[in-house]
């Protein structure tokens, strides 16, 4: 009796068959009583082999027709098992392309799961979407620089993030009034030592705002963000550039979203090169000016040019209540010190912010 230990095309063991009886697949449909037209789709698997196709083979063979039914249905499972598991795989390979998976499943984002419904289930709660369908998979523009393409999944990702990491915290209630008044001359207070980076959150608390540090998700490129929860204004930075003079202006720069009363969303890139819409333009006008005003700096750029000593930057920074590092970062950007000078100055500032820190 036939029996498949695997399952193959039943159309390959009829062939077999054949073969050692020397039969041709006309002398088989004359056996049969068919017409040669209709063994061959048979022989291919283009067409199954029904019951009483079971049956006939069975009589020509010598064997009984379950042999068939057999190799039929067993052939045809594996063929949907395999488009099944074609299918997991592109519907993971999907996830992969749009999301940086490995990374958000190593922060806890995510559960991970080898059950592909589940593992869709956890991305589309993070991304807030209803289904894989919703998840977006085209780059879009988003303010700053456009020297890299931003993945617009992972953007989303991220800011969906920011949203839960900041909901739960406790502020006061919000005035732009008293917004505009007390926090960005108290938040500046703290400017002028790495020490007091910490208390820049419950500064901002006071006034009814959200704070965090959120670090950025691969191909996201992103510094900052000012964005609503819970009706109330709130900031996330992402330290892509650990330094002080980065990590500052993108603070002011997000913080005057909210002074200057933009609306929206604000997912920023290199924040110190956007200059696209008004907003961006118009936030960076602000931050520049709260951190070093414009008439000081500039007495102090003419006094000191052509030589920018680190004692002559720490006098000026200690004058205006500013960390020397801030200085210096706008000296580089304009060019009045090349970028390779006095980098002991930029100093790291994640390590001071440990209580503003969100995985």
């Amino acid at each position: 009796m036939l029996k498949s230990a695997r399952a193959v095309p039943p159309g390959r063991i009829i062939r077999r068959e054949l073969e050692s009886r020397g039969w041709t697949q006309k002398e088989l449909a004359e056996i049969m009583g068919r017409p040669a037209s209709k063994i061959s789709p048979i022989i291919r698997g283009t067409k199954g082999i029904t019951p009483r196709t079971a049956l006939e083979l069975a009589e020509a063979f010598g064997t009984s027709a379950d042999v068939w039914v057999n190799l039929e249905a067993r052939y045809r499972l594996s063929l949907a098992e395999r488009t099944v598991a074609r299918e997991a795989i592109a519907r993971r390979a999907f996830l992969f392309q749009v999301l940086p998976v490995s990374e958000i499943v190593k922060r806890g984002w995510i559960t991970d799961s080898h059950d592909l419904d589940e593992l869709e289930a956890s991305i589309c709660t993070l991304l807030g979407v209803d289904s894989r369908e919703e998840i977006p998979t085209l780059a879009a523009s988003f303010r700053g620089s456009k020297a890299e393409e931003a993945n617009t999944a992972a953007l989303l990702a991220w800011c969906h993030r920011a949203k839960q990491a900041v909901e739960k915290q406790e502020v006061g209630s919000f005035s732009l009034n008293r917004f505009r008044q007390q926090a960005v001359a108290g938040v500046l207070q703290l400017a002028d030592s790495t020490e007091k980076l910490d208390k820049i959150q419950e500064v901002l608390a006071k006034c009814g705002v959200r704070f965090i540090i959120l670090p950025h998700l691969s191909r996201t490129y992103l510094d900052g963000a000012a964005f609503e929860v819970n009706s109330q204004p709130a900031i996330a930075l992402t330290l892509r550039y650990d330094r002080i003079d980065s990590f500052w202006f993108t603070l002011m720069h997000e913080l005057a979203h909210i002074y200057a009363g933009h609306e929206g969303e604000f997912l920023d890139r290199d924040v110190e090169l956007s200059n696209g819409s008004h907003e961006e333009t118009e936030a960076n006008s602000l931050a520049a000016e709260w951190l070093l005003p414009a008439k000081s700096f500039k007495a102090f750029v003419a006094r000191s040019r052509p030589y920018f000593s680190r004692a002559r930057i720490e006098e000026f920074s200690v004058g205006i209540g500013r960390h020397p590092g801030i200085v210096l970062g706008r000296l580089h950007k304009e060019g009045e010190v090349p970028y390779k000078n006095l980098r002991p100055l930029l100093i790291s500032v994640s390590g001071h912010l440990a209580q503003s820190m969100a995985t």
